[in-house]
């Protein structure tokens, strides 16, 4: 699964500040959407908010008006 296309396209249909996303934000998405367990522990401001919001968005599992 390419999450780096997923995130552009879902870019489009909502607003994100950012313009692509971490290598290391990538893997945690990518193994979330494999259904795996994951465990990441990364700094504070590196973007952690996106690996628990952006699974949701690209499963089609949240509804956002």
């Amino acid at each position: 699964m390419n999450v780096s296309q997923l995130f552009l396209d879902i870019r489009t249909k909502y607003s994100f500040a950012i313009s692509s996303l971490k290598k290391e934000q990538e893997t945690v998405i990518d193994l979330v959407l494999r259904k795996k367990d994951v465990l990441a522990f990364f700094p504070t401001g590196f973007g952690k908010s996106m690996m628990y919001v952006l699974p949701p968005l690209l499963l089609d599992m949240v509804s956002v008006r």
